[in-house]
């Protein structure tokens, strides 16, 4: 009988190996999907040292887990890894999520509660982002879209990198701000108070004389310095100290400007801004200029400290290098892009971009001994190893392609040409257990 059963464990392993091939041709246009090889063992000489039949067993499907063409689409939740790594999946969108799968299909949608989740209800996990939305935080869940609309946040911090040109002589005259000849330079920051209404913050420097300064760069001597004073004023009222122990306030149209600081370069570089502290009203030197501006009824407006570290006073022309300030007004999602390192920003129509998250990848120590829980969706196990994790274009890991998709990796040529063979060898072993059946058939005849 041991004829009988060869050919019939050749029917049994080559009607598989035909499954597995028909699945690859099925799946052909299945996003991310993965091609499998129908792994055969010989049993032959095995059997034969027990003294049984020989033929042949399976040794399971091996996944090929090459890199599929990559298509672009019209979706920015459409995504592809390009290079190595998977699509970390949850069942439930908290951090504690009790099954979790991988796969290289990238096609996303968004729920009804804004998480990002795959056509099986499968969430996409990353990073969290913090509280204001402008940084990563370590915490692992399922990503969703930023809120939207956001809130407007005042402005509290600016920045002003600009050169103020040192050769012309100090200007005539008490400063006015109508009369361009009593300062030497004067720009402007636009910055939103608590309600997201902005407000004009605009600078003059007054060029004065210069003064001897204690010189930093060496100690015990001093050294010429090229002086500016600095007046500020907001949305057209003059910005003055109010007092010691106070910050800039608003005061009358008629009242006169004090300046707000004093700036002192040596060489073209800012050594020192002489400007009376806030809350002590102590006389200090900062990289800040601190402004204030209150409304009728004494309430603040903005408050702002703007940076001026980085600002020069070489004998050059009068130069903005930057000018920047943070806060935003109002805002609803009107978009949504995704970076190469999988970071996920929602873009506003106030001009914001916030930060919603950053997926996250995960490989194995090997993908083969990966369990398939779907045609493109696969789990760990023991012979796969635990997931390494990671983010894009760091480490080993890819990059992340937005509005494209990875096709499978199967070229449906070989598999036809595979799956003619595997009927080949099906009708062969079939022809086996044909001959088998007439070789004892004639042997019974003998018998008789």
């Amino acid at each position: 009988m041991s004829g009988f059963n060869i050919g019939l464990s050749g029917l049994r392993s080559q009607a598989s190996a035909i499954e597995v091939t028909s699945n690859n041709v099925a799946n052909a246009s299945s996003v991310g999907f993965k091609s499998g090889n129908y792994q055969f063992v010989d049993q032959f000489f095995r059997q034969l040292q027990s003294g049984g039949a020989g033929g042949v067993s399976s040794a399971g499907t091996e996944r090929r887990f090459g890199q599929g063409s990559i298509k672009a689409t019209s979706s920015p939740l459409d995504l592809a890894i390009q290079g190595d790594g998977m699509f970390r999946l949850a069942s439930a969108s908290g951090k504690d999520a009790s099954s979790v799968y991988y796969s290289r299909n990238g096609q996303f949608a968004v729920d009804k509660e804004g998480f990002i989740v795959n056509a099986n209800g499968l969430y996409l996990t990353g990073y969290q982002p913090d509280t204001s939305l402008t940084d990563l935080t370590s915490t692992v869940a399922a990503l969703r879209l930023p809120p939207s609309p956001v809130a407007p946040r005042a402005t509290q911090a600016g920045e002003l990198d600009c050169n103020l040109d040192s050769r012309p002589d100090a200007p005539v005259g008490d400063f006015d701000p109508t009369d361009v000849a009593t300062f030497s330079h004067s720009t402007t920051m636009k910055v939103l108070d608590a309600k997201g209404m902005q407000h004009t913050v605009q600078l003059f420097f007054r060029r004065i004389e210069d003064a001897k300064v204690d010189d930093p760069r060496a100690a015990g001597t001093q050294a010429t310095a090229a002086q500016f004073e600095v007046y500020v004023q907001g949305d057209g009222n003059n910005l003055v100290r109010t007092g010691e122990g106070q910050g800039a306030g608003t005061v009358g149209a008629n009242d006169e400007p004090a300046p707000l600081g004093l700036l002192q370069f040596l060489d073209g570089q800012l050594v020192g801004s002489l400007v009376r502290d806030r809350e002590t009203g102590a006389v200090r030197t900062p990289t800040v200029l601190s402004t204030r501006l209150a409304d009728a009824e004494g309430g603040t407006l903005f408050d702002v400290e703007i940076d001026v570290s980085a600002m020069t006073a070489f004998g050059s022309a009068f130069e903005i290098r930057s000018s920047e300030a943070d806060g935003y007004a109002a805002g609803a999602l009107s978009g949504l892009t995704v970076d190469e390192q999988g970071r996920l920003f929602g873009q506003y129509t106030n001009g914001k971009m916030l930060l919603a998250g950053q997926l996250l990848l995960a490989t194995f120590g090997s993908e083969y001994g990966l369990a398939q829980a779907s045609a493109n969706v696969f789990t760990e196990t023991s012979a796969s190893g635990p997931p390494i994790l990671g983010t894009g274009l760091t480490g080993q890991f890819g990059s992340i392609r937005a509005a494209s998709l990875e096709e499978s990796n199967i070229d449906m040529a070989q598999e036809l040409v595979q799956l003619m063979i595997q009927q080949r060898n099906y009708q062969a072993n079939a022809q086996s257990i044909k001959a088998a059946d007439e070789m004892l058939t004639t042997t019974i005849q003998l018998a008789r």
